[in-house]
């Protein structure tokens, strides 16, 4: 069965024919969000890796990109160190996490990403490729990157969630070192 065509986004008029208002910019965004995570999340059942949340591949994807300890992602992710190590342990558990004694510092242990995590980071980035060339398809090249400013931006309206921005940097500079 062929699914039926995406339903196009409501133009610039509010519920009432009135012009829209800043509500409809955040629901809209906060849809894009849920499908964007919903993608996602079946992406990842569909490759064998359904028991893992997005927030667990974002936290899987910053220690494959260098983030090595529990103290540094609580730090990103604004929570308690407890926090993360229920986490880390939960991932560790399911095999997509290890720790390591740090070489250099043989009081540190560092977080590493299993072969397991490595799958799974690979399918993100491949439903990731396959959405971007859709993208393309429906924007254009200078539309998606109007999109990515666009989406620049808003992060930019709370720059007082310095951790919050610093994790968008840092997952976006991940993303364009991959393509």
């Amino acid at each position: 069965m062929t699914p039926a065509p995406a339903e196009p986004c409501p133009s610039g008029e509010g519920p009432s024919g009135t012009p829209s208002t800043d509500w409809e910019l955040g629901l809209a965004l906060a849809t894009a969000s849920q499908v964007w995570r919903a993608r996602l999340a079946g992406a990842l059942a569909e490759s064998g890796y359904g028991d893992l949340r997005p927030s667990d591949l974002q936290l899987l994807r910053l220690v494959d990109g260098g983030v090595a300890s529990v103290g540094e992602l609580a730090g990103l992710f604004e929570v308690s160190k407890q926090a993360v190590s229920k986490v880390v342990d939960s991932l560790a558990a399911r095999g997509y996490l290890d720790r390591a004694i740090d070489e250099a510092d043989r009081r540190r242990v560092r977080l590493v990403i299993t072969p397991r995590a490595g799958g799974a980071i690979l399918a993100a980035r491949q439903l990731r490729e396959r959405d971007t060339r859709r993208l393309v398809g429906v924007l254009g090249e200078d539309g998606l990157r109007g999109l990515r400013e666009g989406l620049a931006a808003v992060l930019g309206l709370r720059p007082d969630h310095k951790q919050t921005v610093a994790l968008a940097r840092r997952l976006a500079d991940e993303d364009r070192a991959e393509a």
